[in-house]
């Protein structure tokens, strides 16, 4: 079986705050990297013209980067996937410690992925680790169904990628795994975490809606699940409300982008309404289109995008 095999083994304390930590390292990272690139993309548009528009794109994306990654790192307990078990400090810290304690219990059960997430059932959580931070109460646990994806160029399919989907009753979590076996063993921790969950793809339970899932899960006997299906490929369920901050992110973001866009348009536009050289309203022109569509254009849409899934968050509310 691709993966390692479950283990009954204690494995070394887990700290899931230095994990949240951690992974604000790597955004903050990020962002350095982007507030590093950005201008030398930037003075590169002298050579490259789009450079003059994806520089302060990188760059403004780089800050964001940055100040989410430094304030996840300060108040790691600001991490999406921390705030979700409890409505405050103190009720999170003391989850966060029951699930310390659950998973270096010898009856935890752990499985290391192929990606290096290691996926564990404690009592009464499960949790997935090393490759960000997923948590959930086993009671929680609804439907559980692995998806294959095949990525094609050019109408040949270059490569298939497998994951597998865990839907709880307030999120929804992809884990990316080698193969078929390596799938089928996070469904097996599934079951056994949750015996009376869904296991395998079904169009009616894709169609049913969270409200109705969850309602369907509730009414089962407690060992009760249903038969594996056959995915097909890319199928999931809409997103889950949550805690995510990427909407929010991808808003300020779009909105910074379209700010940008439109005062290089405007600029550039004024140019060429006024010039002051033969070639001033031909270049001018140009890089007023150039800004407006390589600039303006995705700042509205990915703010209109990140409008549109907070919107549809508060809808499922």
């Amino acid at each position: 079986m691709t993966g390692q095999a479950l283990a009954t083994a204690p494995i070394p304390r887990v700290d899931l705050l230095a994990e949240a930590r951690s992974d604000a390292l790597w955004t903050a990272g990020l962002g350095l990297l982007g507030l590093v690139a950005g201008p030398i993309v930037t003075v590169l548009g002298a050579v490259f013209v789009v450079g003059l528009v994806l520089g302060p794109v990188i760059l403004i994306g780089g800050l964001i980067a940055l100040v989410l990654g430094g304030y996840r790192f300060l108040v790691p307990m600001g991490h999406p996937a921390l705030r979700g078990i409890g409505r405050t400090d103190a009720e999170r810290a003391l989850a966060l410690r029951e699930i310390g304690e659950e998973l270096a219990a010898p009856s935890a059960e752990h499985l290391r992925l192929s990606t290096g997430a290691v996926l564990s059932v404690g009592a009464r959580w499960m949790v997935l680790r090393k490759r960000g931070i997923f948590l959930a109460r086993r009671r929680d646990l609804v439907w559980g169904y692995s998806s294959t994806t095949a990525h094609k160029r050019y109408g040949v399919t270059t490569r298939t990628s497998h994951e597998v989907v865990l839907v709880t009753r307030g999120q929804e979590q992809r884990v990316d795994v080698r193969g078929p076996e390596e799938g089928a063993a996070v469904l097996t921790l599934f079951r056994r975490a949750s015996p009376r969950a869904f296991v395998g793809y079904r169009d009616d339970l894709l169609a049913a809606g969270r409200a109705a899932l969850v309602a369907r899960v509730d009414a089962l006997p407690l060992d009760v699940a249903s038969s594996p299906g056959d995915p097909p490929p890319g199928a999931h369920l809409p997103p889950a409300s949550g805690t995510s901050l990427w909407p929010w992110a991808g808003l300020v973001l779009g909105l910074g982008l379209l700010g940008l866009g439109l005062l290089a348009t405007f600029f550039f536009a004024w140019i060429a309404l006024h010039p002051r050289d033969a070639r001033d309203p031909q270049y001018g022109s140009a890089f007023a289109l150039l800004s407006f569509v390589v600039c303006a254009g995705p700042g509205f849409l990915a703010a209109a995008a990140s409008v549109w899934r907070l919107a549809s968050r508060a809808r499922r509310g």
